[in-house]
């Protein structure tokens, strides 16, 4: 995770994945572009959100704001209709600046990479999943959903390294 970063990835592969939801009428099409969609998020992407400290910082500097060590970041989320909490991140600085009740705020930003989340989500139970580009693309990912592609992930990488490990014997 990054907090304030300088600049703001464009992750253009998952956000055309995304567009190309609705356009999938077939049970083998919308499983293709799902393997995509996970590969791009789970592999290529770095999404960004805004966070909250829990105490303001003790000084900034060229840029840089310093906190004390007993600091806590704290997370914005959504709610749906039932009450249940998710995770916002978004694909770029335009799909972040969407949010605008808490883009006023001007919080801080953090980069989070898919691999990011699993932690996270152990320390925040109270996210029901989260949410890409809520604003527009709209692209929920329950718990259950992000614990298969993280177990997908780890299979994916094991079978990577026992074949590196086997071509060099």
């Amino acid at each position: 995770m990054q907090f304030n970063p300088k600049t703001i990835p464009d992750n253009k592969e998952v956000k055309e994945y995304l567009g190309w939801r609705a356009t999938c009428v077939t049970e083998a099409q919308t499983k293709n572009l799902s393997k995509k969609l996970a590969d791009a998020i789970c592999v290529k992407s770095n999404f960004v959100t805004f966070v909250g400290m829990s105490e303001k910082p003790q000084k900034v500097e060229d840029g840089k704001a310093y906190f004390s060590k007993d600091a806590k970041v704290v997370y914005f989320s959504l709610r749906n209709k039932e009450g249940q909490e998710f995770m916002p991140l978004f694909t770029s600085e335009e799909e972040l600046l969407k949010w605008t009740e808490v883009a006023e705020k001007k919080p801080f930003r953090m980069l989070v990479t898919f691999d990011d989340l699993g932690p996270l989500f152990v320390t925040n139970t109270k996210f029901t999943g989260a949410v890409i580009n809520p604003m527009s693309d709209n692209f929920v990912m329950p718990r259950p959903l992000i614990a298969q592609w993280m177990t997908r992930k780890r299979i994916m990488l094991d079978a990577a390294i026992k074949q590196m490990v086997q071509v060099k014997k």
